[in-house]
């Protein structure tokens, strides 16, 4: 169940799409929203913001206080089951910007995230302290949890980054150390993208769709770091696959080299992607958490049971369908039992 908290003409409205009485009454207000996206960049990790859209309300919210407010703010929810146990999505500026077929249409707007780094703010040091310095300098994320980070961390050293955005050059430093990004609320949390989240869903393949695809992208057949004074090559075993330039915030060859090893090794894993009931999952799905399920027709022979297991970072949430769907792509295992 979505449920929304709509403070707009200073009143708060408790609403939702289907309509949910709880303790308190969720009321059937809202038409449609877009979905929900959790999305990297890139398939080695970085920043993977949130994104939410537009949401679109019944004239009836408004109908003891007309017109609609230019701006409100929105808080999202999501619970299986009792408003207590109802997880936080997203908290979101809202601006009025439509009334397509007279239904007032609200533009969700993330945090600007706009702070910048100063000369001399950074030295060298591990990941982990690095982007837990540049991230507690944003004024929206108050800590950084870093449990789920590899360990030992990789050593950084810091160059270029004089007046850059604080979530840019995050960015950056996660992408080249193969980990990932993503906020909740005013924590960010940092994932080791060899690794997983933590912990893992497992639920039967009746619960997934039929638009499940595995695939795999344009291998990288070399990767190349050059700083300007020095370059350094790796090579993969697909000598018809790709080039691909990066730049290790390191001056240790050993060290540059070690980050195009683990660059290769994440860019050429399979991928799948699989749309899913999100009541089947137990509640809401976060960046790299393993989704495992068996598969018993994907083997060709005598239609073996074949274990698949992703780990996302693309996740698209759909609400608009009764209870909820998920979307979901990222890197694939698969294992005959």
């Amino acid at each position: 169940m979505l449920l929304v908290e709509a403070n707009l003409n200073n009143e708060l409205h408790r609403v939702s799409i289907q309509g949910h009485p709880l303790v308190h009454n969720w009321k059937s207000r809202i038409i449609s929203m877009d979905h929900i996206t959790w999305g990297c960049r890139s398939n080695r990790g970085g920043f993977c913001p949130l994104g939410y859209g537009k949401m679109v309300f019944k004239p009836k919210l408004f109908e003891d206080n007309f017109p609609p407010s230019d701006t409100g703010q929105i808080v999202a929810k999501y619970t299986q089951d009792t408003e207590a146990n109802a997880v936080t999505l997203f908290n979101a500026t809202a601006y009025a910007s439509g009334f397509p077929e007279n239904k007032p249409q609200y533009t969700l707007l993330p945090p600007d995230y706009n702070e910048t780094l100063a000369a001399s703010s950074l030295s060298t040091g591990s990941l982990t302290s690095l982007l837990t310095t540049i991230l507690t300098g944003i004024a929206e994320i108050s800590s950084v949890d870093t449990s789920l980070a590899r360990s030992p961390s990789p050593e950084v050293v810091p160059d270029n980054y004089e007046g850059r955005l604080n979530i840019d050059y995050a960015d950056d430093l996660a992408k080249a150390f193969c980990h990932l990004v993503y906020i909740i609320g005013t924590t960010a949390y940092v994932i080791d993208m060899k690794a997983g989240n933590g912990s893992e869903v497992v639920f039967t393949d009746s619960k997934v769709t039929n638009n499940i695809r595995i695939f795999r992208n344009t291998p990288i057949a070399e990767i190349q770091h050059d700083d300007g004074t020095n370059v350094y090559m790796r090579q993969s075993a697909y000598p018809m696959g790709k080039k691909l330039k990066v730049r290790i915030p390191h001056t240790t060859q050993a060290k540059v080299e070690d980050a195009l090893d683990d660059i290769r090794l994440v860019e050429n894993k399979w991928r799948g992607t699989a749309t899913i009931k999100l009541s089947s999952l137990g509640g809401i799905i976060l960046p790299r958490q393993k989704i495992t399920w068996t598969d018993y027709y994907l083997h060709p022979i005598d239609r073996k049971p074949v274990r698949i297991s992703i780990y996302p970072i693309d996740i698209r949430f759909d609400f608009n369908l009764g209870s909820g769907w998920v979307t979901i792509t990222g890197d694939l295992d698969m294992v005959v039992p």
